[in-house]
């Protein structure tokens, strides 16, 4: 025991002096080396149970802002731990302080102050300062609407076609957001561009949220939907002539003179192919039944398109139909012989019964009638495929628009004497050569009979010879014919300039073409 009490108390006064110089180099090392020493610290305030706020149906208006916001902090700490300052000190507000009356009471957004807290992760950090300790934030109830998506188009489709239409996925979205902010939106649109379009598009486009002055403000709301799907339909414009046709019948004794609905009208039509394949002009009716007077008719165009066509967007929508009614007159024109038109190539013919005209009896508008001249009624004759002999042919009766013939159909008496030589690529009306005259032979002068010689010496009689036949001249017009031999049958100049077999006609002259004898009465 006593050499333990001298090993602790054996040369005391040095240990205590050790001990002393121990304590005063931990103190310097402390103060000198490692002291403690306030250090300043810049953090971001956090936001602490903000998700209470959406539980109350409210919405914190100025979180950006806080979250942004530098909260200074002094914090004291030895200078070795002031490396993990960073990472162990944090400046936060916590929402759950929030009363939500405070909040509904109003009919506009509140603020309200909150204390700035600071939450230290070591014990041995100490806070001495806080800038700011206090912030404000800005309160509103939560609301919701729901608002139509409206479109906002730029561009043009292709060049002859047309925009029929865009179709939205949705046409609605629900929008929530703050009380105060839901006020400002102006419009909810979608943005479709649709140049150079020229066949059926589907894209997807986002919704945007603009307030009065135009200006973006999607980002304060939140969006049952955030884009849709939109349908774009564009269809071919094709131009397609407008016909006006009547139905029905006038009053007794009036017809129609005229019906105008301005320049010759092409309507722009859109529709897709199949549907206009077929059509060669949009076909309006106009009922006349019963009327007596003239009229103008306005006439939407639209019923008459074709089923799935539409008219394109700067089309005329109407047109005005003007129907000239005027009472029924009645008109005999006499047409020469000559104005009548033969259809017939090489043809010769005469007009039987010494007329020198043709009466054509014609009805129609008083107004056209009024007008019409002998050479607006063209007569023909038609002399194709007729035999040689006499021939009971019908004319051909052409008359303007709106004139019809007021008796039967007129009849000629014809005597072919050439028929009419067939040209199955012509059948034009053509007035062959006048042929040339055949000339008549010179009849041939009968030899006298040789005389007898006197008889001599038992001489043999010299035979009288038989007489030559004399050659037959054929008679003029208005002549009876001398009889004669029948020739043998020989090649002539026909009027179409070519070889015929037959014989012409047995008389001295032929008429041309178109041309007749009045006073000849001749045998054929």
């Amino acid at each position: 025991m006593k050499k333990l009490l001298n090993v602790i108390f054996g040369d005391i006064q040095w240990k205590i002096l050790s001990l002393l110089a121990a304590l005063v180099l931990w103190f310097i090392g402390m103060n000198v080396y490692n002291p403690l020493q306030n250090t300043p610290v810049s953090r971001s305030l956090q936001l602490q149970n903000i998700d209470v706020l959406l539980r109350d149906n409210i919405v914190l208006l100025n979180q950006a802002e806080l979250q942004t916001t530098n909260i200074r902090i002094g914090v004291r700490a030895l200078r070795l731990d002031s490396e993990s300052l960073e990472s162990n000190v944090s400046a936060n507000i916590d929402f759950r302080a929030i009363n939500p009356s405070d909040v509904y009471d109003g009919d506009s957004p509140v603020f309200l102050r909150m204390d700035v807290s600071v939450n230290m992760y070591n014990p041995h950090f100490e806070h001495t300062s806080i800038q700011p300790n206090f912030v404000y934030v800005q309160l509103d109830r939560m609301d919701r609407t729901t608002l139509q998506i409206e479109q906002y188009i730029t561009g043009q489709v292709e060049s002859g076609y047309e925009l029929q239409g865009i179709t939205l996925a949705n046409r609605n979205v629900i929008i929530t957001g703050a009380r105060s902010h839901i006020t400002q939106i102006d419009s909810v649109m979608v943005h479709i561009d649709i140049s150079d379009v020229m066949a059926d598009l589907e894209e997807d486009v986002y919704i945007m949220i603009y307030d009065v002055y135009g200006d973006d403000i999607t980002e304060l709301f939140h969006l049952s939907v955030s884009q849709t799907a939109a349908s774009i339909r564009v269809l071919p414009i094709h131009t397609i002539p407008v016909q006006v046709e009547t139905t029905g019948s006038l009053a007794t004794g009036f017809a129609i003179a005229d019906i105008s609905w301005g320049q010759p009208l092409n309507l722009n039509v859109v529709a897709s192919a199949s549907r206009v394949v077929d059509i060669d002009d949009i076909l309006i009716t106009l009922d006349l039944n019963g009327r007596n007077a003239s009229f103008t008719e306005h006439i939407p165009l639209a019923q008459w398109l074709p089923v799935g066509a539409s008219l394109s967007e700067d089309e005329i929508q109407s047109i005005e139909v003007t129907v000239t009614v005027e009472p029924i007159q009645e008109r005999a024109f006499f047409i020469h012989i000559d104005d009548i038109r033969a259809r017939a190539f090489g043809s010769v013919y005469d007009v039987i019964g010494g007329t020198n005209s043709v009466r054509v009896n014609v009805s129609g508008p008083q107004s056209i009638i009024a007008e019409l001249t002998n050479a607006d009624i063209r007569l023909e004759l038609d002399l194709r495929n007729r035999e040689i002999g006499l021939h009971s042919i019908p004319l051909t009766v052409n008359l303007p628009q709106g004139v019809t013939l007021a008796q039967a159909i007129p009849v000629l008496q014809i005597q072919i004497f050439a028929p009419a030589v067939a040209d199955n690529n012509n059948d034009d009306f053509v007035v062959p050569p006048t042929p040339e005259p055949t000339a008549t032979p010179e009849p041939t002068t009968t030899p006298e009979p040789t005389t007898t010689p006197e008889p001599t010496a038992t001489p043999q009689p010299t035979p009288t010879p038989e007489p030559t036949a004399t050659p037959h001249v054929p008679p003029l017009p208005g002549s009876t014919p001398e009889p004669t031999q029948t020739p043998e049958p020989s090649e002539h100049y026909a009027h179409d300039n070519t070889f015929e077999d037959d014989p012409p006609p047995q008389y001295a002259d032929i008429p041309p073409v178109g041309y007749a004898y009045s006073d000849y009465s001749g045998d054929i």
